[in-house]
């Protein structure tokens, strides 16, 4: 499978990207207990922003110096990034 790209947009933190999410999405937001990186970071699982997501398959979290994002369902980091570089403040 694709690699997790690395993002280091080190102007945004973990909260503005979580704030970038479509508002109906706060609900299902939930913390991502199997994130086995020990960075310390918060992570969450929710909807994707970029498809149809009835069940999430979002996964966002805090790397050292990064924010790493990822669809299980398949959506590419390009679409993800296209994404945020539109709904970042």
């Amino acid at each position: 499978g694709e690699m997790m790209d690395e993002f280091n947009w080190s102007d945004y933190s973990f909260d503005d990207y979580v704030n970038a999410l479509p508002s109906v999405f706060y609900r299902t937001i939930r913390p991502n207990s199997s994130w086995t990186y020990k960075t310390g970071g918060q992570s969450i699982i929710t909807n994707c922003p970029c498809h149809d997501d009835r069940n999430p398959s979002f996964c966002m979290s805090e790397g050292k110096n990064r924010i790493i994002f990822h669809c299980f369902t398949g959506c590419t980091q390009k679409d993800l990034t296209n994404y945020f570089r539109k709904n970042l403040p």
